[in-house]
């Protein structure tokens, strides 16, 4: 991935003026969720990448350190400023992942739970979590694809860890968020083939587009689009892809979580994708922000560990009358 961000030492200023050090602001504490040994090279590596998300997001006077004594990472913002950003760019891992979906064996799910779609109730061998349901769906080709479904990811995770013993060698069930009708938030599952392509590894450029759709009756602004653009490597490899999966479903995986499954309809050799932003209900502003986030999150890289954070607070100068007010 090429960078043009710098680095200075453990502390990293993103100011103009490398001395200065802001008089008043908000402190964000993280501790680094790994399964393996918290190391000095998983701090180093996951506060570089901190670094180089919040430079993207171009805040003076920005700092990122390390508390080795007790492997923590510390962000502090000057003023407070574009504090839910900043929140939501250190909170997203950053992993995207290019993966063959498979439609052609999902009937595994119906056959273990008799294909009814009861809340709880034991069909076949199997009983399904409370709130998890078995839907199916025609696919273009006539193809019936059965998937998990339920109201929050939480359950869905449940129905997902209840039936992963069955799935098929080589294939796992990921979460994905969709709309139905009236706005209504459900999450589904999709078949994925373990073997994914590391997109994230070869993103050259991202940056953020909001274009208009025009129709014969009116036009409208669409919803805002990461678009990535891959080095040539990358270009090469996901045009190889692209052109093995023509007329099949691909998914676009963010940290674990199936974004959207497009049909691919050709080999795609321009080396651009892209992520649409929307939710239930979601206006332009919350979109625009999720594209913010992302659009720093994937130019700056994954980070090589998840980040918990432990500990919020406002330092500096206090502006008192008879109560005090922290300086934001």
């Amino acid at each position: 991935m090429k960078t043009v961000f710098w680095m200075v030492a453990t502390v990293v200023l993103l100011s103009a003026c490398k001395d200065s050090i802001p008089d008043s602001g908000v402190e964000l504490v993280y501790r680094v969720r790994a399964e393996q040994k918290t190391t000095r090279v998983l701090l180093e590596k996951t506060r570089a990448v901190l670094a180089r998300r919040l430079e993207a997001m171009e805040l003076p006077g920005a700092s990122v350190g390390l508390d080795e004594d007790r492997n923590l990472i510390w962000v502090r913002i000057p003023g407070g400023k574009r504090l839910g950003r900043v929140k939501g760019v250190c909170a997203q891992g950053g992993e995207l992942l290019f993966a063959e979906v498979d439609d052609l064996i999902t009937g595994f799910l119906a056959k273990l739970t008799g294909g009814a779609p009861v809340k709880g109730q034991k069909e076949g061998d199997m009983a399904l979590p409370p709130g998890v349901r078995i839907e199916s769906e025609t696919l273009f080709n006539g193809a019936r694809v059965f998937y998990l479904t339920a109201a929050t990811r939480v359950a869905l995770q449940e129905g997902i860890r209840v039936v992963s013993a069955r799935v098929p060698s080589g294939r796992k069930l990921l979460p994905s968020r969709e709309v139905r009708a009236r706005d209504e938030e459900r999450w589904r599952t999709y078949l994925i083939k373990d073997k994914a392509w590391p997109a994230g590894e070869y993103i050259e450029n991202v940056e953020i587009f909001e274009g208009e759709i025009t129709t014969f009756e009116s036009k409208f602004k669409a919803k805002p689009q990461v678009q990535i653009e891959f080095s040539d490597k990358g270009k090469k490899e996901f045009g190889e892809l692209t052109g093995r999966l023509v007329k099949q479903r691909m998914a676009i995986v963010l940290d674990g979580c199936v974004n959207s499954a497009p049909v691919v309809q050709e080999s795609i050799t321009g080396g651009r994708a892209g992520i649409t932003m929307g939710g239930p209900a979601a206006n332009r502003d919350t979109m625009r922000r999720q594209a913010e986030i992302l659009a720093v999150t994937l130019g700056a890289g994954a980070l090589p560990a998840p980040l918990e954070l432990v500990k919020e607070r406002h330092f500096g100068a206090r502006i008192s009358g008879g109560n005090g007010a922290s300086g934001r």
